[in-house]
């Protein structure tokens, strides 16, 4: 194992003076969820902001536009 890994964060919605928190969870998320910050749990009331990368550009404009739609619709 003797391997060194550097990770780089940073959060395009972030001010300069925010931290950025990580928090691993085992699958996705709703939006808001119990979570453990040191030796205590909070129940809900954290918003959560997801970011990944797309597999594809097709991925993002079919997902803009279903979004709209069924913003438009409802």
């Amino acid at each position: 194992l003797d391997k060194e890994y550097s990770f780089t964060l940073s959060s395009p919605t972030a001010a300069a003076d925010e931290i950025i928190e990580v928090f691993l969870i085992d699958g996705p998320a709703n939006g808001i969820i119990e979570y453990t910050f040191g030796e205590e749990t909070h129940e809900g009331g954290i918003p959560l902001v997801t970011f990944h990368k797309p597999d594809s550009q097709w991925e993002v404009i079919r997902g803009v536009y279903s979004n709209w739609l069924s913003k438009l619709l409802s």
